[in-house]
């Protein structure tokens, strides 16, 4: 039978230890063979193999058009994230009222080195 030669052992073991996935479909519906039992799949035959293999346009578009909806989310949310965040910080003292904010500082340092200042002299 031309079908033989998938059920030799050989074949079955490569079949089997190979890294790479392998599809059976030896030859029509009725027919079976041993490496449809060590292969990673079994197709009923080699256009149903085929079909196995190449995915459909159709399921593929749609997983694109997922993924892509899925991403334009994620970056609007993102960025609407960020946006509040930047409104936050832009709302502080530090940047509506900077040298106001920086003489504070300055305000504080000197009350500060006055205290020092001080402490050491009563130390002294």
């Amino acid at each position: 039978e031309d079908l033989w030669a998938f059920n030799d052992e050989r074949v079955a073991r490569a079949i089997y230890d190979s890294e790479i996935p392998v599809i059976s479909a030896v030859g029509h519906e009725p027919d079976v063979a041993i490496s449809d039992f060590v292969a990673d799949r079994r197709a009923s035959t080699p256009s149903n193999a085929a079909e196995i293999v190449v995915p459909d346009r159709e399921e593929l578009l749609r997983a694109l058009d997922s993924a892509e909806k899925r991403m334009e989310q994620a970056a609007h949310g993102m960025l609407r994230r960020q946006g509040q965040r930047l409104d936050a910080l832009a709302e502080k003292r530090v940047m509506t009222e900077a040298t106001a904010f920086v003489e504070d500082r300055r305000q504080d340092v000197d009350h500060m080195t006055h205290r020092l200042c001080a402490g050491m002299r009563a130390v002294a």
